[in-house]
Order: structure tokens, then sequence, then C-alpha cells
């Protein structure tokens, strides 16, 4: 996905829209109830998402682990996760957009082998998300750019 290309000082080459092809069929109720509950996950005391939280951003996702293989320890919350084997460990995930309720940016985060999605992906969007909007102020300080729902 790429909204444009530009040279090293800025100049814009070329920009890139978005194009809808299809719409889910969900009611404005529907969709915001789903946006609040991302929210939570992120900016809520106990969210699975809360290493992505960003002061003075409302950034919603939802955390994932993708199993790779059945291990004896998986109903042991006591395991040590370091004593599994690298190539047996789970897929950490992280889907998130930010603002969450005028996205600009939207980052999915797999980290292979790396656990936890909360736990290792969350933090990597964060800082992506971070960069974004530090970039984006600092090319318009008066507001954020427009975004797309």
């Amino acid at each position: 996905v790429i909204k444009r290309i530009e040279t090293a000082d800025g100049t814009i080459l070329k920009k890139f829209y978005p194009v809808i092809k299809k719409k889910v069929p969900a009611s404005e109720s529907t969709i915001q109830l789903i946006k609040d509950a991302l929210g939570d996950a992120v900016n809520r005391p106990h969210g699975t998402g809360w290493r992505a939280k960003i002061k003075g951003v409302e950034v919603a996702g939802k955390t994932g682990t993708a199993q790779v293989v059945k291990l004896k320890s998986d109903n042991d919350p006591d395991s040590d996760e370091g004593e599994i084997p690298y190539q047996q460990r789970d897929h950490a995930w992280f889907v998130a957009f930010a603002p969450k309720e005028r996205a600009g940016i939207a980052v999915i985060v797999l980290v292979e082998h790396g656990g936890h999605g909360g736990r290792v992906a969350a933090p990597i969007a964060r800082k992506l998300i971070n960069g974004y909007l530090a970039t984006t102020q600092r090319r318009n300080p008066s507001g954020p750019k427009k975004s797309y729902k």
C-alpha cells in the first residue's frame, strides 16, 4: 500500500488514492462498537494491546498469537517461553490503526516465533505509528492530513 512517492526533499513524484472495492454491510453503530472495543484493547487498564498506547493519540488494535505447534505447556500459564525451541515458539501479531475515530495509519506487525502479540508486536506497532505521526506533524503542523475511513 503506497500513499505517495516523494524525493528526500519532500517533492511529491506520484500520489496514489484508495479504491473502495467493497464495503462491509454493517451499520454505523456496529462499526462504532468495533472501534470502541479495539480502542479499549489498547487504552484501557489490562487491555492486551496496552504496549501500543501513545499519549495524546487513541490507538485502536487487536493482539494475536498464532500457534506454531501444540506444546505440553499450552495450558500452563507459568511455563517459561525461553525453554521452548525457537522454531516451535508462537508467532506474535498486532493489528492497529490511529487515531481511532479518524484513522490516518493502519499497521500490521507479525513477528515470527516472537511469542505473544501484545508483548512483542504491539510495541513495534507503537514505534511505527509514532514515526508516522511525527512525520505527518512536521509536514503539516496545523493539523492532521486527510484520512480515509
